[in-house]
C-alpha cells in the first residue's frame, strides 16, 4: 500500500507519461491532482482546493465510461463522486487512512507472541494502553520540542519532515525557488538556522491544477551558492530522476 501511495502521487506521472496515449494520460492527471489534493493539509484556499478537486473527479468520471468502458464503472469509481463532500466534512484524507493502524501491526504482533495467557479482552486492554502511550509521548513531543531544530546529524528537523544535504532528503522550496541544500548552518551567537544552498535557473511547469500548489516541475541549471532563512522554506521537495531530466513536486504534507 505504501508502494501504491507514493506511486499515485509522487511517480506516476512520470512514470507513465511515455507508456500512455495522450487522451488517457491527460484524464489520469485528472485523478493524480485529484489525489494530491485530497491528501494535502494545506490551509490556504481550502475551499477553493475544495472546488477543484471536486471539479478533476467530475470530469474523470465523466470520461471514464468514453475511455474503459461502462463495465469498469465500479463501486470504487462511483465512490470518487463524495470525495470532494468527505473532505470538507473530515478534512485531508491523509488523516483519515490507515496506515497509522499498520504501524503497529509488528506492536500487536510482539503482543500475542508474548501474551499466550491471556484473553482477547486483556490483549485489548493492553494494546489500548500501548496506543495511548504512543499518542501521549507523541503530544508531549510536540508541546516540548521547539521546531526547527538540528539534530546530532545535522539535519534540520520539522514538525512534520526533514532536510538535509544528502539525497532524497536535499530539496526544498520557497515562495519563489527551488533549491537544493549543500550546507545547514546555525550563528553561534544567535543560534539562527540558515540553509545554504543553490536554486534551480530553470523552471518548467509540466502541469498543474488550477488555484492550487498542486504542480509538477522540470528543472535545470543549478545557481551559485546563496543563503536561505528558514523562515522562506514553504515546504520540503520530492526529487524525481528521469531520462529527460530532473522533476520535483511538493511533499504532501
Amino acid at each position: 500500500s505504501t508502494d501504491w501511495n507514493l506511486f499515485l502521487l509522487y511517480f506516476s506521472p512520470i512514470a507513465l507519461k511515455s507508456r500512455m496515449p495522450q487522451r488517457y494520460y491527460v484524464h489520469y492527471l485528472y485523478f493524480h491532482l485529484a489525489m494530491r489534493i485530497l491528501m494535502s493539509s494545506e490551509i490556504n484556499n481550502a475551499e477553493a482546493n475544495s472546488f477543484i478537486l471536486g471539479q478533476l473527479l467530475n470530469t474523470f468520471i465523466a470520461d471514464f465510461t468514453t475511455l474503459y468502458g461502462s463495465d469498469k464503472m465500479d463501486y470504487n469509481v462511483h465512490n470518487l463522486l463524495h470525495f470532494e463532500q468527505i473532505q470538507q466534512k473530515l478534512g485531508p484524507l491523509k488523516k483519515l487512512h490507515g496506515f497509522t493502524y499498520h504501524n503497529q501491526i509488528s506492536m500487536f504482533n510482539n503482543i500475542l507472541d508474548t501474551s499466550e495467557d491471556m484473553n482477547l479482552e486483556e490483549i485489548g486492554e493492553k494494546i489500548v494502553d500501548n496506543s495511548s502511550t504512543m499518542v501521549e509521548n507523541k503530544v508531549n513531543e510536540l508541546i516540548n520540542t521547539v521546531y526547527p531544530f538540528i539534530n546530532i546529524k545535522g539535519e534540520l528537523v520539522f514538525k512534520k519532515f526533514t532536510i538535509s544535504i544528502n539525497e532524497p532528503d536535499n530539496h526544498l522550496m520557497t515562495n519563489d525557488a527551488i533549491v537544493k541544500v549543500e550546507a545547514i548552518c546555525s550563528d553561534r551567537k544567535t543560534s539562527e538556522i540558515f540553509i545554504v544552498g543553490r536554486k534551480y535557473q530553470k523552471i518548467e511547469i509540466m502541469f498543474q491544477a488550477p488555484l492550487s500548489n498542486q504542480k509538477l516541475f522540470l528543472v535545470a541549471n543549478l545557481s551559485p551558492l546563496y543563503t536561505i532563512q528558514v523562515s522562506e522554506i514553504s515546504s520540503k521537495a520530492v526529487k524525481i530522476d528521469n531520462k529527460d531530466g530532473i522533476f520535483i513536486q511538493a511533499l504532501i504534507l
